[in-house]
């Protein structure tokens, strides 16, 4: 059962002449709409009075309050002018009611043909099914909380928010993104303390990486929030952000793990980053300040970083993919590299669809386990293929017992010269091995340089000698 109470206001059709609330003319209410419409579920109206709301006194509002405690019905809707809609629901969202309470309205009279009135309040009869108990105003197929004025939809220091239905803790976040929070806290601490154990593991890089993803998850999951102390712009910048962050850290990561300095167009990491904080500034920010419309700048900004982000992935795609590679671990890294990659180039496209926290949450988080997945592979590819250097890393060890922290860091082999050193004991030439990894002839040769040198030998005929496994 819903109770319905009227104030007046442009949805019933009322226009008012002046200060007295005398109409000019009224040709429908609330149930004739109602009964139009066939509403299958019950409901009871009543009225509280009929006024044009910016004639609404203190008196008024605490009458509608008296009606609303005494209802026995939970589900409470207020058909309400737009002009003065937010000073009553801010009025109401004071006092203690424990009911789901919706304010509704129409910006065109009700007696007009092309009236939002019906559309309105069948949104806002819906809402009551979903809502938690609170007070919300329901405009245009939206939910809003603080806004000055309807008509304009203007923000300002009253904030506008999209209420969307609480979920965890009594907050917007979605239960995907509160659980995919845990799982990158988990592989990150789990990452953390195998680094001690294994030190001649670096992954420092990876747990940077874990760290922006858990903050994405946290301040994405969590924001906007209702009662953030500050203009509320910032906390878009504060997500946008992080996300920027984030997606530019993830994009370096590859471009390390492939060696690359920059695809076509000059796309060098630092080139992205300027693109894309310039749009966010340019196409973000300015059309907010000059327009105030969240959607629009979400618009202006999405289109091109969009575009970039697609064309990043189809050159990394040109850059990294070669099916016939022999390489069994490199054929995984590059397939998991695409999907990660991809992953990230859909965030911008993500973000215009709207907010799904489910979708977008999902897929983003996809790209770092993604890049988990490589790093497993990686340690399990050296486990696999120990046997083939065990005398590097008998070298190793005897090393960490007799060198400072600051020399054994110049002689441990980096996890790229381990996977160069795999394929130089199978007897790949430097171009091959180039091919394999993506890599120049030359850049090849530099590792192979810096292998032998930390190994002690002069030449790959030496190191062959000394440090392949006799069982090879």
């Amino acid at each position: 059962m819903i109770r319905i109470i009227t104030t007046g206001g442009t949805i019933e059709g009322l226009e008012y002449a002046d200060e007295s609330n005398v109409a000019r003319y009224k040709e429908v209410s609330i149930d004739s709409f109602l009964k139009a419409t066939r509403l299958s579920v019950d409901y009871e109206l009543e009225a509280a009075f009929s006024k044009d709301s910016r004639f609404i006194s203190e008196a008024d509002r605490e009458l509608l309050a008296v009606m609303i405690r005494k209802s026995s019905e939970e589900k409470i809707l207020v058909t309400h002018g737009t002009l003065t809609m937010v000073e009553t629901a801010k009025f109401l969202g004071k006092l203690d009611l424990n009911k789901i309470i919706v304010l509704v309205g129409a910006f065109i009279l009700g007696t007009d043909k092309n009236t939002d009135a019906p559309f309105n309040l069948g949104f806002a009869i819906s809402s009551l099914g979903y809502l938690d108990k609170g007070v919300f105003i329901a405009m245009q197929g939206r939910f809003f909380l603080g806004i000055r004025s309807l008509r304009t939809q203007r923000k300002t220091d009253l904030k506008l928010y999209s209420i969307n239905k609480k979920n965890m803790f009594g907050t917007s976040i979605h239960w995907t993104t509160f659980f995919y929070l845990l799982v990158d806290t988990f592989i990150v601490v789990f990452a953390f303390f195998q680094s001690q154990r294994l030190k001649h593991t670096n992954v420092n890089r990876f747990l940077v990486l874990g760290c922006l993803f858990i903050l994405y998850n946290f301040t994405g999951g969590l924001l906007p929030v209702e009662n953030f102390p500050g203009p509320f712009i910032v906390q878009y910048i504060i997500t946008y952000g992080v996300a920027i962050t984030m997606c530019v850290y993830v994009v370096n990561y590859l471009y390390k793990e492939y060696d690359i300095d920059f695809l076509k167009f000059r796309l060098t990491v630092f080139n992205i980053a300027y693109y894309v904080v310039g749009c966010f500034v340019l196409l973000f920010l300015v059309p907010y300040f000059l327009t105030e419309s969240i959607d629009l700048s979400r618009l202006y900004f999405s289109i091109p970083v969009s575009a970039i982000c697609l064309y990043i992935c189809w050159a990394f795609f040109k850059r990294i993919w070669k099916p016939e590679n022999p390489n069994k671990f490199v054929l995984r890294r590059n397939r998991l590299s695409l999907l990660s990659i991809t992953c990230i180039a859909l965030l911008p496209i993500l973000t215009f669809i709207g907010d799904y926290q489910w979708l977008t949450f999902t897929v983003i988080n996809i790209s770092f386990y993604t890049i988990t997945a490589i790093e497993v592979d990686r340690y399990l590819y050296l486990l696999e293929n120990k046997a083939k250097l065990i005398g590097v890393f008998d070298l190793h060890k005897k090393n960490e017992g007799n060198l400072g922290k600051s020399e054994l860091l110049k002689t441990v082999l980096t996890r790229r010269e381990i996977e160069i050193s795999f394929s130089i004991v199978d007897g790949r030439t430097y171009r091959q091995i180039g091919d394999d990894f993506f890599i120049a002839e030359s850049t090849v040769s530099k590792h192979a340089s810096n292998i032998f040198k930390k190994t002690g030998v002069k030449n790959r005929s030496e190191f062959l000698s000394r440090y392949k496994s006799k069982k090879e």
